[in-house]
């Protein structure tokens, strides 16, 4: 019987570790998606908001581990960021 919510792991964690060896960690594991972490080489959102290949690279890493779906990515905005 599939959950009804799914159990998502959050990939920041896991940061020292290269993207694709979180994702076959992760399915080792049983988690059925993961929160990206916007940091290491897990989703340079620059990147992502301006390369569609880079979007379709990281997309196609989920496929291959696990029919993973993307619950989400995280991205905190460091504190010391002036305000405007």
């Amino acid at each position: 019987m599939k959950a009804k919510n799914p159990v998502t792991l959050l990939t920041a964690q896991w940061g020292d570790l290269p993207f694709e060896e979180v994702c076959k960690l992760a399915s080792k594991m049983g988690y059925d998606g993961l929160e990206i972490g916007c940091g290491g080489d897990h989703m340079d959102v620059v990147r992502a908001a301006t390369d569609l290949t880079y979007v379709e690279e990281k997309k196609a890493l989920l496929e291959k581990y696990h029919p993973y779906r993307l619950s989400g990515a995280l991205c905190h905005a460091p504190s010391w960021l002036p305000l405007p």
